[in-house]
């Protein structure tokens, strides 16, 4: 689920190649991405807002704010994200199912305290949320009725018999046109 989250407020990407199962255990075996938050600066007050519109109502905004509360030891930075869009896809079955899918309604936020009490010591409190309310089509969250083969994941001809519920096996979906 950390890849259908957006990335906000970053301080770096660092791309690991190889085998890195000394550092990050022995599932690393093809490298390693990771990703670092930005941390809250000691030194002053920064801000930074940005946003995005576009077809099928989509609505995008980023932003983030650091607020130094004791000059050279604590400091807060709050950081969040906001994705909303229509959906892509039309429901062409009408089987209870919104006339569109795929949207999406993507909130995360994240609140950092750091606390420097010493030149040698520092203490970083992290805080996140992130909730979505959305109709996507992704390979984990479909809906349709599970294939009992257990070949397809989804029956082709039928997506909501199963009363709307998420499969979780579908592989593949049929969108007859």
């Amino acid at each position: 689920t950390s890849l259908q989250a957006g990335f906000f407020d970053l301080e770096r990407i660092e791309v690991l190649r190889g085998p890195q199962g000394t550092l990050f255990g022995r599932n690393a075996t093809g490298g390693a991405i990771q990703v670092t938050t930005a941390k809250p600066s000691l030194d002053g007050f920064k801000a930074q807002l940005g946003g995005e519109i576009g077809n099928y109502d989509l609505y995008s905004t980023k932003g983030m704010v650091n607020l130094p509360l004791i000059d050279g030891r604590l400091a807060l930075r709050l950081a969040g994200d906001w994705v909303r869009h229509d959906g892509f896809t039309r429901d062409i079955f009408g089987g209870g199912l919104p006339s569109r899918v795929d949207s999406r309604n993507l909130w995360s936020g994240r609140a950092l305290l750091r606390w420097q009490p010493q030149a040698d010591t520092t203490i970083d409190l992290i805080a996140t949320h992130s909730a979505e309310n959305d109709s996507r089509l992704r390979g984990q969250k479909q809906f349709c009725d599970t294939d009992p083969t257990g070949t397809l994941g989804c029956l082709p001809a039928a997506l909501t018999g199963n009363g709307g519920a998420v499969n979780l096996n579908a592989t593949f979906l049929n969108t007859r046109s």
